[in-house]
């Protein structure tokens, strides 16, 4: 027969502690104070797609601006993909710029440091390399991200740009 002590059983050499009602861990919903939440909030990156579909892609007039700030954001990243590579003979490329309020599409900076090839392997992603250009990559109210594309589209078909937006 089992000897027992106080709040535990021990049969032959093993040790059993029994738990109780009030052993149990109760776990509650964290209370987020509203300075907690924008930190948050802050904390969780902005996803913004840009989508030119099939052959539409191949209109040079299909490209413009995707994105207008709401509130101050850097820009982390930004990627491209096609499904139908280029076949013009000469450069086609795509890349993103921030046009400030009042600036025309054409005329802002240059998020990225080289522009992305339209003519590589389809349904291959691209990560752009961002500009080093001090203060380019932060985006503020009212700012615009435009897709800019340059040379002759020929083929070019469902293209797909990504941007991850880091809120200030």
């Amino acid at each position: 027969m089992p000897k027992t002590r106080e709040r535990e059983i021990i049969t032959d050499e093993v040790s059993v502690a029994p738990i109780g009602f009030n052993d149990i861990p109760v776990f509650s919903q964290p209370q987020l104070s509203p300075y907690q939440r924008l930190l948050l909030l802050r904390a969780t990156p902005r996803v913004v797609t840009c989508l030119v579909p099939g052959v539409s892609a191949a209109t040079a007039t299909n490209y413009g601006t995707f994105f207008i700030a709401d509130r101050s954001y850097r820009v982390l990243d930004i990627s491209e993909e096609h499904r139908t590579a280029g076949t013009n003979a000469g450069t086609v490329t795509i890349s993103v710029e921030k046009c400030e309020t009042g600036e025309a599409e054409g005329a802002g900076d240059d998020l990225l440091a080289t522009a992305l090839s339209l003519k590589t392997t389809a349904a291959t992603p691209q990560f752009g390399s961002l500009s080093i250009t001090s203060g380019v990559l932060d985006l503020k109210r009212g700012d615009r991200l435009v897709a800019k594309d340059v040379g002759t589209l020929t083929d070019v078909a469902h293209v797909c740009l990504t941007i991850i937006l880091q809120e200030l």
